[in-house]
């Protein structure tokens, strides 16, 4: 039988950084990613100039007006952070809604590379690494996690279904809602800064694990109460995870490297039975109201054959 294990919130807020490591260590990671690097490093660049060009000085000259700042330097870091928020954003809805296939390959590659070192370590048969598209089998497959290993050709094969997508669309347009509503905090400086990356943590966090958790049938509604149960792991993750994409110039990397981060974190959940005990407690409730439904049915029958 599985054994079930809690995950420490601190664990996950590391992950970020072990998938950037991953992704420097695995040039496999690197070919799968290239491509889509390289467009959105343009756009990101052609965003960079727009945005110098045309909102740096407005920008600047509104902080002094509603401030009354005066000095140069405190200007120019203030509407240079403001914009670098800006390109953040531009660069989350590149790769959210136009690189969605990325994020995929990237999550089978890396639950490929810890499943074969968990087979490796524990003695179990790894078929051909070649053979990509195979199934990992194992000698104990009761322990083997039931989502993405042993349902692997199903939960990470990219597909367009048409829940998958809709769930999806209406979870990343809610969390963009949230990233732009809550934008004008940074128009305070410093102190909005912090409540902007405080505010948006939890959500980013959730938005790391997004398409995974569409994959696996997980509705919307679902998901927000999945993740409400285990808000400290999303708010750390999204914190740290939001603190690197914000990085200036180099946050383009840790837009792919977080991507590689949630994938490690998703193969954690799953090798810590996590999401089977989501969908378990999901069934038990089922079951008990169909129990309680039949006693209550019982109960009309007796009254009946008393009267």
């Amino acid at each position: 039988m599985a054994v079930i294990q809690k995950q420490n919130p601190l664990r996950v807020s590391t992950l970020p950084f072990l998938g950037g490591m991953l992704f420097l260590t695995n040039s496999k990671l690197w070919g799968r990613v290239i491509l889509s690097f390289l467009v959105l490093f343009v756009v990101i660049c052609v965003s960079w100039l727009f945005c110098l060009q045309v909102l740096f000085t407005p920008q600047a000259r509104l902080f002094k007006i509603i401030y009354g700042i005066e000095t140069d330097w405190i200007l120019f870091f203030t509407s240079f952070f403001l914009i670098n928020g800006e390109i953040f954003i531009i660069g989350w809805i590149v790769t959210e809604f136009i690189l969605i296939p990325i994020k995929f390959r990237i999550y089978k590659k890396v639950f490929l590379i810890f499943t074969s070192e968990e087979n490796i370590n524990e003695g179990m048969i790894v078929s051909n690494e070649n053979e990509e598209s195979q199934h990992l089998m194992s000698n104990q497959a009761s322990d083997t996690p039931s989502f993405g290993i042993l349902n692997y050709n199903k939960t990470l094969k990219f597909s367009w279904s048409k829940e998958s997508c809709k769930t999806g669309t209406y979870q990343k347009l809610i969390i963009l809602g949230i990233l732009l509503g809550t934008f004008p905090l940074n128009f305070l400086p410093y102190v909005g800064n912090i409540l902007y990356l405080v505010v948006n943590a939890f959500t980013f966090g959730w938005s790391g694990q997004s398409n995974y958790l569409n994959q696996l049938g997980i509705t919307l509604k679902e998901q927000i109460l999945f993740t409400r149960t285990r808000w400290k792991e999303f708010f750390l993750f999204g914190l740290v995870s939001l603190l690197l994409d914000l990085i200036p110039v180099i946050g383009i990397v840790f837009l792919f490297t977080n991507n590689v981060g949630s994938a490690i974190w998703a193969f954690e959940m799953e090798k810590n039975h996590v999401l089977d005990i989501y969908v378990n407690n999901k069934t038990q409730e089922i079951f008990e109201d169909e129990i309680g439904e039949e006693e209550e049915e019982d109960e009309e029958d007796w009254l009946d054959l008393d009267l």
